[in-house]
């Protein structure tokens, strides 16, 4: 696969699988889990304008949540979507 560099106020993602567990054991239904989506940082662009400060709240390697239906998907040759380019406001949440 090519190498891809997000721009502006974009974020580069690898997806990463959304459990259908809690961790006290509460096995969420498949509606639950379809809003959201969790991947793991690998490219942040520069950002510009008032997102600029919004941009350095993520880096490279970050686990984040994000809006399902946010951004555009990047599939591989078998036309599974394996990375996602989404925009800064897409992400709602870092993984500590």
């Amino acid at each position: 696969m090519k190498s891809i560099k997000p721009i502006g106020n974009k974020v580069l993602v690898e997806l990463l699988k959304v459990s259908n567990t809690t961790e006290s054991g509460f096995i969420l239904s498949s509606e639950d889990k379809t809003e959201q989506q969790k991947g793991k940082v690998l490219d942040v662009g520069v950002g510009y304008g008032e997102e600029k400060e919004l941009m350095s709240s993520v880096k490279e390697g970050d686990v984040v949540f994000f809006s399902r239906y946010g951004g555009e998907d990047i599939k591989d040759s078998t036309g599974e979507v394996i990375q996602k380019i989404i925009g800064i406001k897409d992400i709602f949440a870092v993984e500590k």
